[in-house]
C-alpha cells in the first residue's frame, strides 16, 4: 500500500505550487482527455487553476458520485425552466420573495441608511434586509456600496 510519507513526497512532487496543465502532463493525458476532465470533474471557468485546487474539484466530484444517481449533478427532468421553479421553492422555505417580471423602482431606506425594501412598478412596497436584482429590472439609483 502507499504510506503516508510517500503521499506526501508525491504531494510535494507534483501538486505543490503547480498548474492544473503540468498535473496532466505529468500523467500524459492526452488533449481530449484533459478537455474532458476539466470540462466534467473540475469544472472551472478560468484557464487554468492550481493543481490542487483541481485534484480537490476532482475529489468532491467522485465524492457525490452515486448519491442522485449515476451522475453527481442534479440536472432537471423538464429542461432549465425548472431552474426558477426551483429557486423559487427554495427561497420560499427561508422565507424569502421570489419575484418574476416586475421592475423595482425605489429602493427603501430606514432612517439610519439602512436597506429597509423595495417598492415595485405596481405600488407594492415589499421589506426584507437584502434585495437581490438584476440592473435591466431597477430603475432605481442603487448606491455604489450595494452593488455586487
Amino acid at each position: 500500500g502507499i504510506n503516508a510519507e510517500y503521499g506526501k513526497q508525491w504531494y510535494q512532487r507534483r501538486v505543490r505550487g503547480r498548474a492544473e496543465e503540468q498535473l496532466y502532463r505529468d500523467f500524459k493525458l492526452t488533449e481530449n482527455l484533459v478537455r474532458l476532465v476539466r470540462g466534467s470533474l473540475v469544472v472551472s471557468s478560468k484557464d487554468s487553476i492550481p493543481a490542487h485546487d483541481a485534484l480537490r474539484a476532482i475529489k468532491v466530484y467522485l465524492k457525490n458520485v452515486g448519491i442522485y444517481g449515476s451522475m453527481p449533478y442534479i440536472c432537471p427532468i423538464y429542461g432549465s425552466g425548472e431552474l426558477p421553479q426551483a429557486f423559487a421553492r427554495f427561497s420560499a422555505v427561508f422565507g424569502s420573495v421570489y419575484v418574476l417580471d416586475m421592475s423595482v423602482i425605489e429602493l427603501n431606506y430606514n432612517e439610519g441608511g439602512g436597506f429597509e425594501g423595495v417598492t415595485l412598478q405596481t405600488g407594492q412596497k415589499l421589506g426584507g434586509k437584502y434585495c437581490v436584482v438584476s440592473p435591466n429590472y431597477s430603475s432605481a439609483e442603487i448606491p455604489a456600496r450595494l452593488r455586487v
